[in-house]
């Protein structure tokens, strides 16, 4: 069966006894994205209840769930099992609930983050996920429009490049084109035109 990974990043929200469930879904591609997810969810959501949240990287083979204060298991599993039902990878859900004066029980708990959770899951819709590899190449400026221009060739397509101040580059290339790309570095880092490059998967 395929992996997937969500169309687009969303939100829904549902209200379960009063108590306000806001089920937001990111694209992330590391342990260190969803938790600067969380830190911007918590900013935009300030004096909420809990933040519970889970994802799934790296194919399934990477995951995580917190509870986020709620009663152990009835919150961050909900979710994660929505991650897994949806099969999707390089994903993270965070649900933000706002007390609402009524305690719901372990099965209401559960019942209610795994809704949120299935709804944005749903509404963010999915793709067939493809792995791919981010790089971050270090060059000086005079090689930037000879590099740009080897790398449409190796990869036959325009590579989206973010240059930095400090003339870094940064793109992502897909599985079947890393170690094409790898060796080309390397090639330009002998020849002194790149000072030195990194990548992960992502």
């Amino acid at each position: 069966m395929s992996i997937h990974t969500i169309q687009r990043e969303t939100q829904v929200e549902i209200t379960v006894e009063r108590s306000r469930f806001v089920a937001l879904s990111f694209r992330i591609s590391s342990a260190s994205d969803g938790k600067s997810k969380l830190k911007e969810t918590q900013m935009r959501f300030p004096g909420a209840t809990h933040y519970c949240y889970a994802w799934c990287l790296r194919e399934g083979r990477e995951e995580f769930s917190s509870d986020g204060g709620e009663p152990p298991g009835n919150a961050g599993k909900p979710i994660l099992w929505a991650l897994r039902r949806f099969r999707v990878t390089n994903t993270m859900v965070v649900v933000v609930r706002y007390f609402g004066g009524k305690k719901l029980g372990i099965r209401g708990l559960i019942e209610a983050y795994g809704e949120a959770a299935r709804m944005v899951l749903e509404k963010s819709g999915l793709i067939e996920y493809r792995r791919a590899y981010l790089f971050l190449v270090a060059m000086s400026l005079p090689h930037r429009n000879w590099f740009i221009n080897r790398l449409l060739a190796i990869t036959g397509k325009q590579t989206e490049l973010v240059f930095g101040e400090d003339e870094t580059a940064t793109f992502r290339v897909l599985e079947n084109e890393k170690e094409q790309v790898e060796a080309f570095l390397r090639q330009m880092q002998r020849e002194g035109k790149i000072l030195k490059f990194e990548f992960r998967e992502g």
